[in-house]
């Protein structure tokens, strides 16, 4: 299949808070996915015609980035789908030689 790769913050936060119910990791309320889309400083979304499959997003401050939320859609795992996620975030990583990077789950 051919999948899209959308990076920045222009992402549909109905289709994030739906993958998120659907991987049963909604911790967020449907109205935090705003803030977090804004506040968020690269985000990569996968998506097959049109509608968000997968996504990750990083917080950074120019010296520490913290990778949040990565998610994939049921119907999508083990498809690579997670690999191309973190293999954009690694390009992010490694153009902007922050000082330290870490995961948050």
């Amino acid at each position: 299949m051919n999948y899209t790769i959308k990076i920045g913050n222009d992402i549909n936060t109905k289709d994030i808070d739906d993958l998120h119910h659907l991987i049963d990791f909604n911790i967020y309320g449907s109205k935090d996915w705003e803030k977090i889309r804004e506040r968020s400083t690269f985000i990569v979304q996968i998506q097959d015609k049109g509608k968000t499959i997968g996504w990750g997003r990083c917080v950074d401050d120019g010296t520490f980035c913290m990778i949040y939320d990565m998610a994939v859609h049921p119907n999508y795992q083990k498809k690579g789908i997670g690999k191309t996620i973190m293999d954009e975030i690694k390009k992010y990583v490694a153009q902007n030689d922050f000082y330290s990077v870490s995961l948050f789950y």
